[in-house]
């Protein structure tokens, strides 16, 4: 009985492979007979080595072969391949022209990366308006990124009025397929009533959503609420925890916040190698707060050796920034030249 199953496993083990390997041969006499469909998925399996060998070129030429018939994919494949410089010399232009094709025959991502290209100049002159006219047509199609950025256009009135609630709407569209940026505008717009009624819980579940995403400018303001008690009960545990994910991931503010708190032992035991560790970061993303305080400590000795020349270098980066108290701090401290 054992024979009989092994037997028949390996059959069927061979009936399979001959089957896939029918199928590549019959994708590829379609793909011959000039199969648009067939041609892009065959482009498709070369890129991919999917049930053949890697093959760039071959994948180019099938992919070109099926865009040439007006396949809007493989158009928008075609552009990326040029804008990327995938087995050819990078061509902004051909990936501009290949996407454009791609875009007239109502393929989103292609109307969307068309309308960013017109926003940035990629292989065309910036055109501001081009560049919502393709967003809206993208947006329409319920493509995420060109909803936000709609929306960042119409709240700067770029290219368009200035119009928050039109802002508004289109970040709230991002915001509910899961845009983590723009579920963090909509909960700033909440939070300061701005293009909507001002909410504070909406705002709060907003923000969460973003942070749960890993935002990090979310998760810092979503700490920043907690260790106030900014609209709920204060609870300087769960700040903590966001201000640590947000410094985690590089968030000046954040560090900046983290250090000063385990400076001076707010919701946390006074720790001033942690202090001085987050302190450190900070400055060196020229957070202006956290520089000023760097120069401090360097002055001091608190925590490090004292070092003037230190201190006046860090002082004097915050005032550059425009920080008033670095600028007091020149003057008090004999720092100036």
């Amino acid at each position: 009985m054992m024979k009989i199953a092994v037997l028949l496993l390996a059959i069927l083990q061979l009936c399979a492979i001959n089957a896939f390997g029918q199928g590549i041969d019959l994708l590829t006499k379609n793909a011959t007979r000039g199969n648009a469909e067939a041609q892009f998925e065959l482009g498709t399996k070369y890129a991919t080595g999917d049930g053949v060998k890697t093959d760039k070129q071959k994948a180019i030429y099938w992919m070109r072969k099926s865009a040439e018939q007006d396949n809007a994919e493989a158009q928008y494949n075609m552009g990326l391949i040029y804008h990327d410089g995938l087995g050819v010399s990078p061509d902004q232009e051909q990936a501009f022209a290949w996407t454009k094709k791609s875009a007239e025959n109502g393929f989103a991502k292609s109307q969307y990366n068309i309308g960013v290209s017109y926003a940035k100049g990629y292989g065309v002159s910036k055109n501001i308006k081009q560049a919502i006219y393709w967003y809206k047509k993208s947006a329409a199609q319920g493509h995420i990124d060109a909803q936000y950025n709609l929306g960042l256009l119409y709240y700067a009135g770029k290219g368009v009025p200035v119009d928050k609630k039109k802002a508004f709407a289109w970040f709230e569209k991002s915001a509910q397929q899961g845009s983590s940026d723009g579920q963090y505008n909509l909960g700033s717009m909440y939070a300061a009533g701005n293009g909507v009624e001002h909410d504070g819980d909406q705002a709060l579940a907003w923000y969460r959503k973003s942070a749960n995403q890993g935002n990090s400018t979310a998760e810092f303001v979503v700490g920043n609420i907690y260790f106030s008690g900014h609209g709920v009960p204060v609870d300087k545990k769960k700040g903590i925890y966001w201000l640590q994910k947000s410094a985690e991931q590089g968030n000046d503010g954040a560090e900046y916040g983290l250090g000063m708190l385990y400076y001076i032992g707010n919701g946390v035991t006074i720790d001033k190698k942690k202090a001085l560790y987050w302190i450190k970061k900070s400055a060196a993303k020229n957070n202006s707060d956290a520089q000023l305080v760097l120069g401090l400590l360097y002055l001091t000795g608190d925590g490090l050796a004292a070092d003037k020349k230190q201190a006046k270098i860090w002082i004097s980066r915050s005032a550059a920034k425009g920080n008033d108290n670095a600028k007091a701090a020149l003057i008090k401290y004999h720092l100036t030249p």
